[in-house]
């Protein structure tokens, strides 16, 4: 219920003229991460990025060269492949771009090698990525403390 003339806020001031309005901070925060992903550059971060989890998680060859490039990582990285990425970000608040951070040298790697078999799953991901890779590392950068700002608000307001 939204509006200026018949939503909660203005029905809220007709009965209590005192009383204050707060508008509920979980929906603040909806409109936070809202006005984030207006911006092009955060949008077309997290965009190359969902491509990437995407071609990772449904072409097992690309998974394959991953997953040998990542091997020698694993100490350092909890996980070692993109499965279930997207879910569980959405779900329980794990960050893409952290885990991307983590492993970023090695999905570039694996991209390398996807982009010199000429395979026809690959679309240009590895040209986004090196094209403008200081801005896609700012912004990835960005997205990672936005979410770890944003991570716990979530999971207390649930």
């Amino acid at each position: 219920m939204a509006g200026h003339l018949s939503g909660v806020q203005t029905r809220i001031r007709e009965n209590y003229p005192k009383a204050r309005y707060i508008h509920c901070a979980s929906h603040r925060l909806n409109l936070t991460l809202s006005n984030v992903m207006s911006v092009p550059a955060i949008r077309n971060c997290l965009g190359v990025v969902s491509q990437v989890v995407n071609l990772f998680r449904n072409h097992s060859n690309a998974n394959k060269f991953f997953k040998k490039l990542s091997k020698n990582m694993l100490q350092t990285v909890k996980r070692n492949d993109f499965s279930g990425f997207v879910t569980q970000y959405l779900s329980k608040g794990t960050t893409v771009s952290s885990c991307f951070l983590e492993l970023f040298e090695c999905i570039v790697m694996a991209l390398e090698e996807i982009a010199q078999r000429t395979w026809t799953i690959f679309h240009g991901i590895d040209s986004s990525l090196s094209e403008s890779k200081s801005e896609f590392l700012v912004n990835i950068v960005v997205c990672e403390k936005l979410f770890s700002l944003t991570l716990p608000l979530s999971i207390s307001f649930k």
